[in-house]
Parts: structure tokens; sequence; C-alpha cells
């Protein structure tokens, strides 16, 4: 069925005015930059993505990128890199379109499934509009999500093409954007369960034997690649949960009243809450579990939406990060999208055959709109910078350990040097064994000329997470200052070993042979500084010239 299925072009009309609602409501990324969660990692601090070239391509489809593997998206910062150069707005741009194309298949997806152009016009509209998912589309890092819902979605359109087609030409076409998808985001592992849900709620197909063969190789695929997310995340130490119950209850809640969205939702809090209130937490789940009952006795594009939901969350819900964060606001991107339709099934189910009755259907679902769009335009507001992030974050959780770590960053960004120190401080209270937070608190000491206050910081640090390079080289430069040039000299060793691509680490390292009267290493290693780009002047090397 053509996207534009029904009267003439009003299919194609109602999309175009969902995509301009939607952009209307993310216009505030426009004028966003970048934040310092995990965006420069990603962009203009990963060398990967600086330029399209053969060494780059090889180091993105062969290594981990902050603990992940995927490549799809790391290409796309690069040909966007290529393209505009690091600008944030370009970025922005390249999310929020593929947002809007997400949309577009959202609704070709629904219309596809049940015919119907009003309810999946409905559907995709809201789902386009919903707060829930600014997260995944302001957040410049969260590309993954958006192209691997991209790939994702048109997969699964191509494997119903095929079913209607016959022949191998759809079916290869959803194999190979079911690969796209996965190079993306690992999560795209459940697309097999999705392509049975999607065969058995599809006009005129039944499951079979024949369904369970058809996806065998994309089960197959699914499998190497939960198999490559283990061993990515293995670092993170991921461990089940029992709490399965209190955060579907969570999602649902979210997804139909998305008040207090946060970038964080602390483990510990979070669980707290769970324990202070289980049966309260239970009662969604259970409504959940009656709906999806009844659904199934009388609405099945309904218990589609239901198993949709339930197939999309359950990733989120069974596997957790120790001390990190427990829920996100980006898991129920594809999620949304059943419990949304669910909803719209329901209530079509039971709307009278009336003008009245479509009427008033009319108003309703404009006026979810304009609400929801009213608060994504709100809360894309709060992606423009780091500090609006870490402020509205804070609001809810001020005790939060990554976010003051981050609120941290951005106000030693900013010059706030004190305010800076001030929320170090918060972290290490909660973690004194914290490293990033004792290597930048160190390192603001040391800067600031607060060296017997600086060293016992970076000694911590260093002991806390020995490769970190830069913690050995600041920690150098504070022995240095103490004319403890023994053991300055033995930092920037460490320094320079752990990363032999520091000119700094070696400029250091002459500097304090230089010091000792070692002038044959001194050279040695000021040539290797001046190798690596360190400029001449920089390196003096007074007691060896």
């Amino acid at each position: 069925m053509p996207l534009t299925a029904g009267r003439g072009k009003a299919g194609l009309l109602l999309l175009c005015l969902a995509l301009a609602g939607a952009l209307a409501a993310y216009s505030p990324v426009f004028k966003a930059g970048y934040t310092n969660w995990d965006d420069p990692g990603y962009t203009f601090k990963n060398k990967a993505v600086q330029e399209l070239s053969g060494a780059n391509l090889k180091t993105l489809f062969t290594g981990l990128r902050l603990a992940n593997y995927h490549p799809v998206t790391e290409l796309s910062f690069a040909v966007s890199n290529s393209l505009f150069g690091e600008r944030a707005g370009a970025h922005h741009a390249a999310n929020l379109l593929l947002h809007l194309l997400n949309a577009a298949l959202v609704f070709a997806l629904l219309l596809r499934l049940s015919g119907r152009r009003a309810p999946a016009f409905a559907a995709a509209l809201i789902w386009a509009l919903h707060p829930v998912n600014v997260e995944s589309v302001a957040w410049i890092a969260e590309r993954k999500n958006l192209l691997y819902a991209f790939f994702y979605l048109a997969a699964l359109i191509a494997y119903l093409r095929h079913l209607d087609a016959g022949g191998r030409k759809y079916y290869l076409a959803a194999l190979a954007l079911f690969l796209l998808a996965l190079g993306a985001k690992a999560a795209a592992v459940t697309l097999p369960l999705a392509l049975l849900l999607a065969e058995a709620a599809a006009p005129g197909k039944r499951l079979g034997a024949d369904s369970v063969k058809r996806t065998l190789p994309f089960f197959a695929a699914a499998v190497f690649f939960t198999g490559l997310a283990v061993a990515a995340q293995s670092s993170e130490g991921r461990i089940l949960t029992a709490r399965a119950p209190e955060l579907l209850s969570f999602y649902l809640a979210k997804t139909v009243f998305p008040a207090g969205l946060s970038a964080v939702y602390p483990y510990g809090e979070t669980l707290a809450a769970f324990k202070a209130a289980q049966l309260l937490y239970l009662i969604p789940a259970l409504l959940f579990a009656g709906a999806f009952w009844a659904a199934c006795l009388t609405n099945a594009a309904a218990a589609w939406g239901l198993a949709f939901f339930a197939v999309h969350i359950l990733p989120y819900i069974s596997l957790i990060p120790v001390g990190g964060i427990i829920a996100a606001d980006r898991y129920l991107y594809l999620p949304a999208i059943g419990l949304i339709w669910a909803a719209v099934s329901a209530a079509r189910a039971a709307l009278p055959d009336s003008r009245a009755a479509r009427t008033a259907a009319g108003a309703l679902v404009t006026a979810l709109a304009l609400a929801a769009g009213a608060a994504t335009l709100e809360r894309a507001k709060v992606w423009t910078s780091s500090l609006d992030l870490w402020l509205n974050t804070l609001a809810k959780y001020p005790e939060d350990i990554t976010a003051n770590l981050n609120m941290g960053h951005a106000l030693l960004e900013a010059g706030e040097r004190d305010a800076a120190a001030g929320r170090y401080l918060i972290v290490l209270e909660k973690n004194p064994a914290h490293a990033d937070a004792l290597y930048n608190l160190g390192t603001l000491y040391g800067q600031d000329g607060r060296h017997e206050e600086a060293l016992p910081l970076l000694v911590k640090a260093v002991s806390v997470k020995p490769e970190n390079a830069m913690a050995w080289n600041n920690l150098g430069l504070v022995y240095y200052s103490l004319k403890r040039a023994e053991d300055a000299q033995r930092a920037f060793r460490l320094a320079a070993s752990i990363d032999p691509s520091s000119a700094a680490a070696f400029a250091n390292l002459a500097e304090t042979e230089a010091r000792l009267g070692d002038c044959a290493a001194a050279r040695m290693h000021y040539a290797a500084a001046l190798e690596l780009g360190f400029p001449p002047a920089a390196a003096p090397m007074k007691n060896c010239r």
C-alpha cells in the first residue's frame, strides 16, 4: 500500500502537516550547541570522524567508542563533518531530519498494517511531537537512537513489502537495513521479534513455520550483535534486575503523562522510590497486562501496539548499569510507537460511527498534539547548552553525581572556577573515589597554584584510574611546582608511556630531566615533543642549552 493510499494526496498532506508541527516544536535545536555529555566523544574529540579516510573507516568498524560498538552512527558523524564541518548546528539539523524521516516511516508502517489513514496519522503526529523523544532528538550523541530507528522502521516496511510481493528484493533489502540498524545501535537486536509481530498483524497474514524460517537470518545477526554488545559493555558491569515491573510502570507513566522529564534518573533515588511505593508501581504494570489480555480478545490492532511496546522496552527493563542510570527518556523512542498506536486503536474502536464523533476525535487529537508540541518546545530549550541541561537536572536531583560532575565541567568552561570546584566537591562527598572528579578538581587546584591541595587529589586519581595519562601529566606538573623533580620525572614518564602521542608529556619530561641535569635524555624527549607538534618556545630547556 503506497504512502498516500486512500483518497488522492490526502495522506501526503496529513504527513506534511505532522512534519511541519514537529519542525516547529523542535525549533530551539537550531540555536543549540554541544553539550558536555558524550557529545565531544562522538564528534570533535573523536579523531576517527574528523575526515573520511581509509584509516578512519577501519577505526570506525573495528573499534569501540564510549564502551559501544556503533560504526554506522560514527560514519554518519564523519559524513556530517566532511560536509558541514564541526558546527553543532549541522549535527542538530541532521538529528532533526532523521526524526522527521522516522515520523514519516511510523506513518507508513501503521498505514500499511491498518490500511486506515486517519488513525495512522493521529499516532504518527502524537509520536512525532511527544516530549519524551526530545532527548533522542536534541542530544547530538543520541544520533545512534535516531539512526537505528530509521533503518529499523525501514526494515520493517521492506519486510512487509516482501510478504506482499514475494521475491528476494525486499527481503534482502530488509536484511541489509537490519544490519545497518545494528551498526547504528545494538538495541536493533529486537527486530526479528518485531518482524514476527508485524507478520501477525499484517492483513491476510498468519504466523507459521515459514514465518520463523524467514526470520532465521535476522535472528542469527541479532545473536551475533548481542555478543558484540555484551563484550563492549563488559567494563560497564551490567546485572539482571528484579525491578522489571516497576520499570515497566515507570515507562508507561512517562509515555502517558510525561512530567518531570530528566536527563538522568539516578539509580539509587529511583530504586528508593520503587521500594517506597512498590504496590503503587505495580498497578500500571498489572493494568498493562490486563489491557493486553483484553486487546488480544477484542482489538488486534491495540494488541499489536501493546506487544510492540513490550518487545522494545524489554531490553531496558531487564538490564541496568550498576551504579549508573536506571532509566532514560531515550529508551522510549521506539516503544512509545506501540503504546500510542494501542491507545489510538482502542479509541477508534470505541468511537461511534457518526460525523459528530469523528469531529470530536479530531478535536481531541489536535488538542493532544498541541499540548505535546508545547511541552516538546519547552523541553527542547533545556538541551540548548550544558548549563541549561544540568541546571534543569539538578533542580530535580540536586545530589546526582552525573549532573554535578557535568555541571562542574560546564561551569569550568564558563570560567566559574570556584563554582566548578564546589560541584566536584559534591561528587567527592558522594563518592570519594570518583576518578573524574578527583582529576578535574586536582587539575583545577594545580592551575590555580593550590599545589598542596591538588597533590593528594591527583595522587588518588591515578591510583583509582592509572590509565589516565593526563592525570599523570598533571600530577607531574604539581610535583614539579613543589620542586619534587624526581617524582615529577616518574609521573611524566608514565604519562608518556600511557599516551605516546602526548607532546606535552614528552616536553614536560624533557624539562624535568634538564632540571635534573640529564641533558642527553632531555634532548631526546624534547625532540620527541617537537616531532609531535609541541611549540619550541614552550620548552626552553634552560639547563641544557
